[in-house]
């Protein structure tokens, strides 16, 4: 498989301010991607008196700047048949733009203007908020969405920043005010450890240049986010249920602390993953669980392994009778992975789906682009996916195994969020203990 992210093919320049530019020359598309990543203005950034701040400034930065107002901003980027996007996640706020090749400078001038001279209009903060409000409103009578955010606050107990919802908190979104916003802004908006990564049928060093100039006299300064510390797996099982009124579904949702990207057992747990919960019909869990128990509607397993790790959780959507029981047999595929690991075939499976995911990431400059923003945020290094496919095909039944063994020593969190009810049942049991 050719590989197109290496060493001698991106340019990579550290800015004198700070952050860092890759560029790589993309011919597939007459356009250029560029993506950049602010890792000390995500929703990690929040705190609980500010939970939803980070989502709130993100989605005000195409509200207008000092040279455009929204609707001015709109047709200059309509003229070029380009778009910009702004969004705050838990580890970094994210802009995305593209374009047509021809408009690059244009559009690395819009991408500035967006990040450096925001505005913040009050009819545009008040506007924002009405919509963010009512995408929390209906969050919180999404079953899924709540058993996730309960298992979240349960395996990251405070001041632990996973424990509160990226998405923010109604009530602290509905108090805050314009200057709190310009002040998240200032404190967390700048080059500082920044990565500006750009994917296109563009000379690399063109839009190095291109980014240096409009970005390299950026001093703002930021307030660094400190990492957290990584929680321990709870000791035994630890429940929890949220009612939620006029539903007539449950979802439960299981888990423990997940890794870092980094970690040493991030491929055998991402091949063990996909296997448990992921390939296929959702794997394990969605066999068991969904085909041949029939207790679901949908079974699956996710392992986030984030810059600062994230949880590793399987989730179900289930007929309020059937919880504990679907609870228990999602324990018990985890537990079987831990003690008997992957067959042969399954092994070969999920090198093999990994192989072809990489052959898609690879695939055009949009991709390209997140993939070189990926591999900087996380410090994998240029020659990394030179050598991934045969790091993949390394991975051994005993290495899963082992990953499972200490990554799931036995207790975990159990979240169910549904109608009212759903309570709990003295027959619900595990290998690792009751709750």
């Amino acid at each position: 498989m050719e590989i197109p992210i290496r060493p001698d093919t991106v340019v990579r320049q550290p800015l004198s301010g700070g952050g860092v530019v890759l560029a790589l020359r993309d011919a597939s598309s007459p356009t250029v991607c560029v993506r950049i990543l602010l890792p000390h203005a995500g929703a990690m950034a929040d705190g609980e008196a500010g939970a939803g701040t980070a989502r709130f400034v993100a989605a005000l930065l195409i509200r207008g700047t000092e040279r455009y107002d929204a609707e001015a901003l709109a047709e200059q980027l309509d003229g070029m048949g380009a778009s910009v996007q702004v969004t705050a996640g838990r580890e970094a706020a994210e802009l995305t733009a593209r374009a047509l090749v021809e408009d690059a400078e244009r559009l690395v001038a819009v991408c500035a203007e967006v990040l450096r001279h925001p505005t913040f209009p009050e009819e545009e903060v008040e506007r924002v908020r009405g919509e963010i409000v009512t995408s929390l409103r209906v969050l919180a009578k999404d079953p899924r969405t709540v058993a996730h955010w309960t298992l979240c606050r349960l395996l990251y107990p405070p001041p632990h920043p996973f424990g509160l919802p990226a998405e923010g908190l109604e009530e602290v979104v509905c108090g805050l005010g314009r200057g709190a916003l310009v002040a998240f802004w200032r404190r967390r908006y700048g080059l500082q450890d920044a990565v500006f990564a750009v994917a296109g049928d563009l000379d690399p060093q063109r839009a190095v240049d291109l980014i240096g100039d409009r970005f390299g006299d950026w001093r703002a300064a930021v307030e660094p986010l400190r990492g957290p510390q990584d929680p321990p797996p709870p000791p035994e099982v630890v429940r929890e249920v949220v009612t939620i009124e006029g539903k007539v579904q449950a979802d439960v949702a299981l888990g423990v602390p997940g890794i870092r990207r980094t970690d040493p057992d991030y491929l055998p747990l991402r091949l063990g993953n996909l296997i448990l919960g992921e390939m296929g019909l959702m794997g394990r869990i969605g066999d068991v669980v969904r085909e041949q128990k029939g207790l679901a509607y949908y079974a699956l397993s996710h392992l986030t392994a984030g810059k600062w790790g994230g949880p590793w959780y399987a989730v179900a959507g289930v007929p309020p009778g059937k919880v504990w029981e679907a609870a228990e047999a999602m324990a018990a595929e985890f537990l079987r992975m831990r003690e008997e690991g992957p067959s042969e075939q399954e092994l070969a499976d999920a090198i093999q789906n990994r192989i072809g995911w990489l052959q898609v990431s690879l695939s055009g400059a949009p991709a390209k682009a997140q993939l070189l923003a990926y591999t900087e945020f996380h410090g994998l290094g240029l020659d990394y996916w030179v050598r991934f496919v045969d790091l993949v095909r390394q991975v051994t039944r005993e290495a899963v195994v082992e990953a499972f063994r200490r990554r799931f020593p036995g207790g975990y969190a159990l979240a169910v969020a549904g109608p009212e009810g759903v309570g709990w049942q003295t027959s619900c049991s595990s290998p690792a203990g009751r709750g």
